[in-house]
């Protein structure tokens, strides 16, 4: 079971031998634990899977809608999605949308649906009143609510008034009655990207694999903080100072070579710590 804030902060402040926060108060433990989860997620993000429509009449994917996008991975941009070998597209970043490397544009397919189509949240049963679906949709074509901008990949058409998603619908439940809109299943890429992790007080997305980073990585922060008031300090002795920076540099060099290990660029590691 994955560990929450709350309990990567008792693990944080234990190995600190400061649970009762004589040394490091509560935010400062906070502050250094979101820092670590931003240096993680961007080593090794959490991988997510997004169909994105083609702009009409291009070779263009908006990926505004990516939120909190850290990088799209390279080699997973699928187009068309769901045949028996992957076709994972080249592609050209520019600003905010993918240039798709292909020799002609794509036709895209886009219509509406007649009829009311009721979406409900956490289903991937979709259901009609009115509507058509064996003669307007097929399997793998993708549809979206008339004001949504999320993309889902049909899995199934059951009826004329019943389909299954590939994947649960994640808005409210809705019941659309104004011209829910389909595409072709060439109309959307399948992308994947990377996104931060998660942690609150109550729950957790981090991986058990990387929890031990973060922990080191909040101990190594917060012993950092520590080290740079104490060194400022006027009336401390020597001896203190220069345990206080060996204990840092220890901490450091361990969580540094941990994010090396997740793929963290080399020259990017000494700005975390400026530590002489």
């Amino acid at each position: 079971m994955a560990l929450n804030k709350s309990q990567i902060r008792d693990a944080i402040e234990f190995q600190l031998k400061d649970s009762s926060n004589q040394t490091w108060v509560t935010e400062e433990i906070d502050a250094a634990i979101e820092r670590v989860v931003r240096e993680v997620s961007k080593a090794e993000p959490k991988l997510e899977y997004t169909y994105l429509p083609i702009d009409q009449y291009t070779r263009f994917v908006n990926i505004n809608s990516l939120t909190g996008l850290i990088n799209i991975i390279a080699n997973r941009v699928e187009w068309p999605y769901g045949a028996s070998s992957p076709n994972f597209r080249n592609y050209t970043e520019k600003g905010n949308r993918l240039e798709l490397r292909l020799r002609t544009v794509p036709t895209i397919t886009e219509d509406t649906l007649d009829g009311t189509v009721t979406f409900t949240k956490d289903s991937s049963t979709v259901s009609g009143s009115s509507t058509s679906f064996k003669s307007v949709l097929q399997d793998g074509y993708f549809i979206r609510v008339s004001s949504g901008t999320h993309w889902y990949r049909i899995a199934k058409v059951v009826s004329d008034t019943e389909l299954t998603l590939e994947n649960s619908f994640e808005e409210d439940t809705v019941n659309d009655d104004e011209n829910t809109v389909y595409r072709d299943g060439e109309g959307c890429v399948c992308v994947c990207w990377g996104k931060p992790y998660s942690l609150t007080e109550s729950a957790s997305d981090i991986p058990p694999e990387l929890e031990e980073i973060v922990i080191t990585g909040g101990v190594a922060h917060c012993l950092a903080a520590e080290a740079v008031d104490t060194t400022d300090m006027v009336n401390i002795g020597e001896n203190a100072a220069n345990l206080y920076l060996q204990n840092t540099r220890k901490e450091i060099a361990i969580y540094l070579e941990a994010l090396a290990g997740l793929g963290r660029p080399e020259d990017d590691m000494e700005a975390i710590y400026p530590i002489d």
